[in-house]
């Protein structure tokens, strides 16, 4: 498995299917940011987040700041820890998403030039249309989460 961005939702719905390949998103960053940018929308790096437990783990923090009882971290142990604070994990609105989405799409159907594996990235964006619009129809937010 490559690197690449996901969309997480803030809760479950089986009536919406998350499946993004986000691949070719994550590998045109750089050019989509500088192209978000220019149209004046948000870049896709603003929608990313995650879940600080995850963190957490990944940067192998000791089981002692773990609590069993609730399944997660103590927060303010870690950070003491760490010596810097982790950001909370942020949500937003799929129309926010979608806004920036549709700018996106519409321009690299017009002019994909300067953007590596257009045609990725063009599947990658109707993908995360797709997610967005069923989000939205079901008053669900969401992040990007990017995975290494």
């Amino acid at each position: 498995m490559g690197a690449s961005y996901f969309i997480t939702s803030e809760q479950h719905s089986e009536f919406v299917c998350l499946e993004v390949n986000g691949k070719c998103l994550l590998k045109a960053g750089d050019e989509l940011e500088r192209l978000a940018k220019s149209l004046e929308v948000n870049p896709l790096s603003s929608f990313l987040s995650g879940d600080p437990n995850e963190a957490f783990q990944l940067m192998e923090v000791p089981d002692e700041y773990f609590d069993q009882e609730t399944g997660r971290y103590d927060h303010a142990a870690v950070e003491e820890w760490l010596g810097f604070t982790m950001p909370e994990e942020t949500w937003f609105e799929p129309t926010d998403g979608l806004t920036t989405v549709r700018a996106l799409l519409t321009h690299l159907q017009k002019d994909p030039s300067g953007i590596p594996d257009p045609e990725g990235v063009i599947q990658d964006l109707q993908d995360c249309e797709r997610v967005l619009e069923g989000l939205h129809e079901n008053g669900i937010r969401w992040h990007l989460t990017a995975d290494f």
